[in-house]
């Protein structure tokens, strides 16, 4: 299938060394327990029958919190661990990460547990509320790469933008009309409120139901904020009819993208990162990605803008443009694919900070909800309870494996690219 041959063509170029070959397992490995989190560890059972009824609960979650289905009477709030069940087919951990068992709270991997069966043992102990820690560690995996993902994708877009127009227009080559470049920046503002400010706490209540969800409300967020800036520019456009509005304007890209850079980069971005949270609303995960997203675009920025510089001189541009192709075509075909090595590797490391930041903020409090699992906030538990030691432990190991794991993956790429 074509849509496997991107995968296909990463998995030969990362296995070309021992290294890369563990890093690709160790991303199958996150992979499948980011999308098989609420299979793996739920409070609710796989398959069940109650009252001579079979259901799907965790299935029938995914339908719910997409609005495709509704809850039978009476499941909504079902405790499926003390209801009457006929049988139950349950996960390997039958704990989600905010199930409270207050019969063994605070209790160690090696303390006996007061159990109905050997099954239901918290393998990793829990927290002073119940809440069973492998369970937490599972569902945080979504949360922690999503950021990191979300983060460096938004960088990515930014720096890929902003750097290939200033490495292959210049300060001379780009020329927008007036209207354009006013409608350009007053459509910032109604784009920004309408895609994103009013969506806000629908992107909160998203998340806290279910990531997949907020991921398809975050892209409906996306789609609104370009159709209104797009929307913005053209209408401006059409109604600017006096030539003045018509006459192009030399933009000199280079000179501001540059300039944008120098600045961005003077400022400390981790006193930066926490002025903004601090006057923000507490525990947004859509603030969390925008901050990191709009702090490390300037690495891949440079990285883009310096290959298109050296790119736009080589023959077969000059060739593409004595021919009559344009120049979008010229940058999207040939020019931006050859420099998208350099960025890949930026973009594993960036990946591997992004984590990195996410779990610091959660740590001294500034990062997502406290109800919301993750790998910083279980390791803030561990400080809070100096005494209940596995709630640092195996919290700092696996932020540690993760976080090495994506700077394994940018040496890996690195050391591929120079074979």
């Amino acid at each position: 299938m074509r849509w496997l041959r991107p995968i296909s063509t990463f998995r030969r170029r990362l296995c070309q060394t021992r290294q890369g070959r563990w890093v690709w397992r160790g991303l199958v490995v996150i992979a499948l327990l980011y999308i098989l989190a609420d299979f793996l560890a739920q409070d609710k059972p796989l398959l069940a029958q109650y009252q001579g009824k079979v259901y799907a609960p965790v299935a029938l979650e995914y339908l719910v919190d997409w609005g495709w289905r509704s809850w039978p009477d009476g499941l909504a709030r079902l405790d499926w661990h003390t209801a009457e069940v006929d049988w139950a087919a349950w996960p390997l951990i039958p704990y989600d990460a905010r199930y409270q068992d207050v019969e063994n709270a605070s209790v160690s991997p090696f303390e006996s547990q007061q159990l109905s069966h050997w099954s239901n043992r918290h393998w990793l102990g829990t927290d002073e509320l119940g809440r069973d820690l492998l369970a937490a560690l599972i569902h945080a995996v979504r949360i922690d790469i999503t950021v990191g993902l979300l983060a460096m994708m938004l960088a990515g877009i930014l720096g890929l933008l902003l750097g290939s127009a200033a490495g292959f227009w210049g300060d001379h080559k780009w020329r927008l009309s007036r209207a354009s470049v006013v409608g350009a920046v007053i459509g910032l503002w109604p784009a920004w409120f309408y895609g994103f400010s009013v969506r806000q706490w629908t992107l909160q209540q998203a998340l806290q139901s279910h990531v997949f969800a907020f991921l398809g409300h975050l892209l409906l967020s996306l789609l609104l904020f370009s159709a209104l800036w797009l929307g913005c520019i053209f209408l401006f456009r059409w109604l600017a009819k006096g030539s003045w509005w018509r006459q192009p304007v030399s933009i000199p890209l280079d000179l501001v993208v540059s300039r944008l850079i120098e600045v961005t980069v003077s400022i400390p971005v981790l006193f930066l990162i926490l002025l903004i949270l601090s006057l923000t609303q507490e525990g947004s995960l859509l603030w969390v990605m925008l901050v990191i997203g709009f702090t490390r675009w300037t690495g891949i920025a440079r990285l883009v803008r310096g290959e298109l510089l050296r790119i736009r001189q080589l023959d077969y541009l000059a060739a593409g443009e004595s021919m009559g192709f344009r120049e979008r075509y010229l940058l999207l075909q040939h020019a931006l694919p050859n420099a998208m090595g350099p960025v890949s590797i930026a973009l594993a490391f960036g990946i591997a900070n992004a984590i990195l930041i996410e779990g610091f903020l959660s740590f001294i409090g500034l990062g997502l909800p406290p109800d919301v699992p993750t790998w910083g906030s279980l390791l803030n538990l561990g400080r809070e309870n100096v005494h209940d030691w596995w709630l640092a432990l195996f919290p700092g190991l696996a932020l540690f494996a993760t976080v090495t794991l994506f700077n394994l993956l940018g040496a890996s790429l690195q050391e591929g690219k120079s074979r």
